[in-house]
């Protein structure tokens, strides 16, 4: 997900014959990125994240709901509370087809977003290297995607922790018998950089609790 790596942001706004007034975005669209993410390997220390939500800061009138209409039938698309879709159907009969992911939102009004975020390791101590292998597969998976669209595809080396705004968390490195304080900011965001002279030190990452996310930059 830069911040994660962001792959696409489309707006919802091909017309449908039979929905004019709706968000509507091809089938092939979404199936893309979830193919896109499966090229990448390894990937086991990295997150798909394909998001439909609101375009604007003003909450919809209705819940947003997503509906594949195909010749065989309607299928509905499932989202979580964050607007991640869960369990998108890939099959060769609905990519030949093509057929409109259709939303019951006024056309224009989601967007769709795609990032890859880091997976948390579990653990609230874990090794630096851990991390800065999650580090180098965010960025094969950025020079392998997001290099389509660039002439210049940058370097992630930071990771960014995001917590409870409320918790005043700190995430502490220990290495060689010496620990280092990392405070969260005012957002419960802490930026680490865990380049390779830290995870060859054989340091280790003290987490205060499991952060909300793990994006890098």
């Amino acid at each position: 997900m830069i911040g994660l790596v962001l792959f696409l942001t489309a707006m919802m706004s091909v017309r449908a014959a039979d929905a004019p007034a709706t968000g509507v975005i091809p089938y092939r669209t979404i199936a893309k990125l979830f193919e896109a993410f499966a090229e990448v390997k390894p990937q086991d220390k990295l997150i798909l994240s394909v998001r439909v939500m609101p375009a604007g800061k003003t909450p919809p009138a209705q819940p947003i709901q997503l509906e594949i209409r195909s010749s065989a039938g309607t299928l509905p698309v499932k989202r979580n509370a964050a607007g991640d879709l869960e369990g998108f159907p890939l099959t060769e009969e609905l990519r030949k087809e093509n057929p409109g992911v259709v939303s019951n939102q006024p056309k224009g009004t989601l967007v769709l977003k795609t990032a890859i975020g880091i997976r948390y390791s579990g653990q609230k101590s874990e090794a630096a290297s851990w991390y800065r292998d999650a580090l180098d597969q965010a960025n094969a998976a950025l020079k392998q995607q997001g290099g389509r669209f660039s002439l210049t595809t940058p370097t992630l080396r930071t990771l960014v922790l995001t917590f409870d705004p409320g918790s005043r968390a700190v995430v502490t490195v220990r290495a060689d018998g010496i620990e280092k304080e990392f405070r969260a900011d005012e957002l419960g965001r802490v930026r680490l950089e865990v380049g390779r002279d830290l995870a060859a030190a054989e340091a280790r990452i003290l987490f205060p609790e499991a952060p909300l996310s793990i994006t890098a930059e």
